[in-house]
């Protein structure tokens, strides 16, 4: 029964920023490739005419990749043991399972192989499109915390009264999104998920102008591949920062022991209604997480491009293994 309910904890865990959250930062990371790092991407992912960066970005949820790399759940998220919202941190040593599978060790493992001569192809191929998720994941202020399941577990109202409730992860992973850019579910088969790609692009290429115009400072960003897990612990603690500040900032006290986590034991007391003043106040908080993380996704692929031509330069050879078509994807 406990493996059950670990399962069950575990799985609730997989969110992210929802499709067009990822989708935008994999075509903003792309808007400051270097012409290395698109080699890079072209040898690794072999894009088609129906699977871009964008669909990259979003792989690591695909039903078929979570079920055939299982263990890669616990990659997308690291749990801080703090208590908003009065204090937060990230807490590697601390908050990293014993097995150091946590988002932060994920991106500091994958980082080292992408340009690992010793594996396959296929293999770095894996590991960069999983990079291309989890900088988008790590960047998500519920991703870095351990209460209610990183927020899966407290219900909240979106909407007019009576509407129904929704989990306080999920608004900030996907409705928030969708009202900010208007966001309609289309109402023909989109097997190719163009209008998402639409929407993705043009968001995109909106926070590029406030990354370029410095409404959103990234001059003090970590991006050091050789320091990927100072990194990503960096990234991580800015994220969870925004969960005393905001996100978690009306929660009440903890209402009585949680042992096992599947209730979220903690009472909501901010806006009956996160739909108009809490959404308000969230937008800026989301575009410049999202924006952030597509920067530093750019800057990552490009050093990481940088690094395999380097290599390549001085006679490492990389395996030559056909990569198979990418797959379409199943959401």
């Amino acid at each position: 029964m406990k493996t059950f309910l670990f399962l069950l904890c575990l799985a609730s865990r997989v969110l992210s920023w929802g499709e067009l959250g990822h989708r935008t930062v994999g075509y903003l990371a792309q808007m400051y490739f270097s012409s290395e790092a698109e080699s890079l991407f072209d040898e690794l992912v072999r894009p088609t005419e129906s699977f871009d960066i964008s669909d990259g970005a979003v792989w690591a949820d695909d039903r078929k990749v979570q079920g055939r790399m299982a263990w890669s759940k616990a990659w997308h998220f690291i749990d801080a043991k703090d208590n908003p919202p009065r204090k937060c941190k990230v807490n590697f040593n601390a908050d990293c399972d014993p097995d150091k599978k946590c988002i932060i060790a994920a991106i500091a493992n994958l980082t080292t192989q992408v340009n690992n001569p010793g594996l396959k192809r296929d293999d770095q191929s894996d590991a960069l499109k999983f990079l291309l998720h989890f900088l988008g994941d790590v960047s998500q202020p519920l991703h870095t915390e351990q209460k209610c399941r990183g927020g899966t577990k407290l219900m909240v109202q979106w909407g007019k009264p009576g509407s129904r409730e929704e989990n306080l992860h999920e608004i900030w992973d996907k409705f928030i999104i969708q009202k900010l850019r208007e966001y309609k579910q289309p109402r023909e088969s989109d097997p190719d998920n163009v209008y998402d790609k639409q929407i993705s692009v043009k968001w995109a290429a909106d926070l590029k102008e406030k990354l370029d115009d410095g409404s959103i400072d990234v001059s003090r960003e970590c991006t050091d591949i050789h320091e990927a897990q100072k990194c990503a612990l960096e990234w991580a603690s800015q994220a969870n920062a925004f969960i005393c500040t905001y996100v978690l900032k009306d929660v009440g006290v903890n209402l009585g022991p949680d042992p096992c986590e599947q209730c979220c034991l903690w009472d909501w007391q901010g806006p009956a209604d996160l739909s108009k003043e809490y959404y308000e106040g969230a937008v800026p908080i989301v575009e410049e997480q999202v924006a952030k993380a597509g920067w530093r996704l750019g800057q990552w692929i490009n050093a990481l491009a940088e690094q395999r031509v380097n290599m390549k330069r001085v006679g490492v050879v990389f395996s030559d293994d056909v990569l198979q078509v990418q797959p379409k994807l199943e959401m």
